[in-house]
């Protein structure tokens, strides 16, 4: 029998969000336009700069949710390097 999934929190983040799951580490999700209907994406303080593992779909909504984040989360800090 598979376990279930676990998660760091019970709720995950809303489109746009994000939610610290440790120290320096941000959970994002992202909608995708096809039957997976999210993808998880982390980003990881890295100094001067934030490492992105994973960007998500280019859609408009993405776009729109990243420009939100940029605003509200990153402390005026761009993204350094993703993968």
């Amino acid at each position: 029998m598979a376990e279930k999934l676990h998660f760091p929190v019970e709720t995950p983040p809303a489109p746009g969000e994000v939610l610290r799951i440790a120290p320096g580490i941000l959970w994002l999700r992202m909608r995708l336009p096809f039957a997976l209907d999210h993808i998880n994406l982390r980003l990881i303080d890295d100094g001067p700069t934030w490492t992105a593992v994973d960007t998500g779909f280019a859609l408009p909504e993405t776009r729109d949710a990243w420009q939100r984040i940029f605003a509200e989360h990153l402390g005026g800090r761009k993204i350094g390097r993703s993968s």
